[in-house]
């Protein structure tokens, strides 16, 4: 189970929360324009994505089953 994140402007971080709030991935991103997270060893459940950029912060839902 992967995550395909891509993007056009500056990211500098993709954090995976839970849906308590608890960062269970941090991946910090220097120069690419698109990343995989594994998210295999995550349980069934609602988890969420945020992508910070250099024009700010955007937060995405993902259901895993």
């Amino acid at each position: 189970d992967v995550i395909h994140v891509n993007w056009t402007n500056e990211v500098s971080l993709i954090e995976i929360t839970d849906a308590n709030g608890k960062v269970l991935r941090s991946v910090i991103i220097d120069g690419e324009k698109e990343a995989k997270l594994d998210i295999q060893s995550l349980s069934s459940g609602v988890y969420f994505v945020r992508v910070e950029s250099n024009e700010g912060s955007s937060v995405y839902n993902v259901i895993k089953q």
